[in-house]
Parts: structure tokens; sequence; C-alpha cells
């Protein structure tokens, strides 16, 4: 078998592509906690009417789940 004449730059590519890799999957997971976060405290948010005049005021908050039951 054929040695390979550049064993190091192979070997330093690889971890050049893991590194890659591993910026990635690290960046990834920290878009979903980050995600997670905003939509955790947007959906904490009561549902308020709207303080303006008009046809598009919401009709009974809804913050809890129990919308409209007696």
């Amino acid at each position: 078998m054929a040695k390979m004449a550049n064993y190091g730059s192979g070997s330093n590519f690889f971890m050049q592509i893991l590194k890659v890799i591993i910026y990635v999957v690290v960046a990834y997971i920290l878009y979903r906690v980050v995600y997670y976060i905003v939509n955790m405290r947007s959906s904490a948010m009561p549902n308020l009417p709207s303080s303006s005049g008009g046809n598009n005021r919401q009709t009974g908050g809804c913050s809890t789940g129990i919308c409209g039951g007696k």
C-alpha cells in the first residue's frame, strides 16, 4: 500500500472539519435555547384587550387557556 505523502496535513484537515461541525452544532443549540426562551416569554404574556378604540378589541382575555369556559 502506498503511504500518504502529507499525512500531517490530512489529519489537520480532518481536525478543521471537526471544529466546523462542532461550531455549527453549538450555534444550533444556542439558537434553539434562545428561541425557546423568547417563545416561552411571549406565551406567558396575558392576552389583554387593545387600548385603542375600534373593532379590533379582543373580548375576554384568554391567558389562562380556558376561554369562555364556565
